[in-house]
């Protein structure tokens, strides 16, 4: 019996509309380690998206690294498997390799080619032992990071060529160790007919679908599937065994009731993968103002004054990211002051305020502008206009257009002085 913790996702160096997160991270890192050292699992999958972008801080690295060292330290006979995902920078990830593969740490980047040239598909494989018997493979793992479009056929599309190598995966798994022993995928792909949010794609979905992966019929044979890359966590439909983790803290705001934590999976010669799901609680929690809807200036700004009070010299950890939603008729100078003053010694961070007409729409472009040529007849005050008609279906009313001219006067004056 082996029992293993996925992850995926961390995202560490990430930023929230302009507020650092490395709080965050250190408190969920501290998290993982308690897990760690609760369940003792034989091994620890992170299955990519690592860092949140490919050039990571040198504060994100040194949080991952030093987890690194905390686990091993903890754990000395702890498996930890690393893959990369799309935000990674693969050789980047793959740069301490040499050094962390002493400790028992695995980690890959790129699809490793044999002398020929050929892919390596030995080379991915990693068998997994119980802590307290070494002397036994209890599965093997096959770690598939995230494949970029060197490692496609010519013509070939995203899925098929998942479809291929992953295939060709487990018939390696096989010739290496036998038919009989327990295989688990780990891959770091967008799985079609997964679960994302349809309103901010935090994950970087490509429009039209053209990156997902058919995964029917892919969990034959498979004990598990530590993927990564969508943000909630979930099992396929069609393959139940081939499952998300999920992102350790919420991306958008679309995400704020999203469930986070990592999959606690025992595998048992002769039994059913059993799953546990270990629900984690990030330090700081996503705030809409009005809740899943729009209010008028009056009903946000009531709702607003029922915030906590607090100080930010007394701590703000756990202080909320917040966003407003309000419903506007018309313009308003004084609405984003008026909310900016009340929020001065409410507890949460204010990350943006989302205007919304009362029918719902989306603003619309000008039906008076349809070329270049078009938009150059325009003045700025008559483009001015055009733009506030088709916000808020009423003409711009004088007191508008007087500050529009004000600021256009000082802008041109500024640029004059420069």
């Amino acid at each position: 019996m082996i029992r293993i913790i996925h992850s995926a996702d961390w995202h560490l160096g990430d930023s929230f509309h302009g507020f650092e997160r490395d709080d965050e991270h250190r408190h969920f890192l501290a998290w993982m380690l308690r897990q760690l050292e609760e369940q003792r699992p034989d091994a620890l999958l992170l299955s990519g998206d690592i860092y949140d972008n490919p050039n990571p801080s040198a504060q994100a690295e040194r949080l991952f690294y030093g987890f690194l060292a905390d686990a091993i330290r903890q754990q000395p006979k702890l498996q930890i498997i690393i893959i990369a995902g799309n935000h990674d920078s693969s050789y980047r990830l793959e740069a301490p390799k040499p050094l962390l593969s002493k400790f028992g740490v695995k980690i890959f980047g790129v699809i490793p080619k044999t002398k020929d040239n050929e892919p390596d598909w030995k080379a991915l494989l990693v068998p997994i032992r119980n802590q307290e018997n070494q002397d036994e493979v209890e599965a093997v793992v096959m770690a598939l990071p995230y494949m970029r479009q060197e490692e496609f056929w010519p013509g070939e599309t995203v899925s098929d060529a998942h479809r291929r190598i992953i295939t060709d995966l487990k018939k390696e798994a096989e010739r290496a160790y036998g038919p009989h022993l327990k295989k688990i995928l780990m891959a770091h792909l967008y799985a079609n007919g997964s679960e994302v949010n349809e309103t901010e794609h935090s994950e970087r979905i490509i429009v039209g679908g053209q990156e997902a992966v058919n995964c029917s019929g892919l969990g034959d044979g498979i004990a598990y599937g530590a993927l990564g890359h969508i943000h909630k966590a979930q099992g396929l439909r069609s393959e139940d065994q081939l499952r998300y983790s999920g992102s350790i803290l919420p991306m958008s705001f679309a995400e704020q009731n999203y469930s986070h934590g990592v999959n606690l999976v025992t595998i048992e010669e002769g039994k059913d993968t059993l799953l546990e799901r270990l629900e984690y609680a990030p330090l700081r929690k996503l705030l809409s103002i009005p809740q899943d809807e729009t209010g008028d200036y009056d009903q946000v700004m009531r709702e607003l004054k029922k915030l906590p009070s607090g100080n930010r010299k007394e701590g703000a950890d756990d202080w909320p990211y917040l966003e407003i939603r309000v419903q506007v008729t018309h313009v308003d100078p004084n609405m984003v002051g008026s909310i900016m003053h009340l929020l001065e010694e409410k507890r949460c961070r204010l990350c943006r305020i989302l205007r919304v007409r009362q029918n719902g729409d989306a603003p619309e472009p000008s039906a008076q502008i349809s070329s270049v040529e078009d938009l150059q007849r325009l003045n700025a005050a008559q483009l001015a206009r055009s733009v506030y008609s088709n916000l808020y279906g009423e003409a711009m009313p004088d007191e508008i257009a007087k500050l529009f001219a004000q600021a256009k006067r000082q802008a041109e004056q500024q640029e004059d002085e420069a």
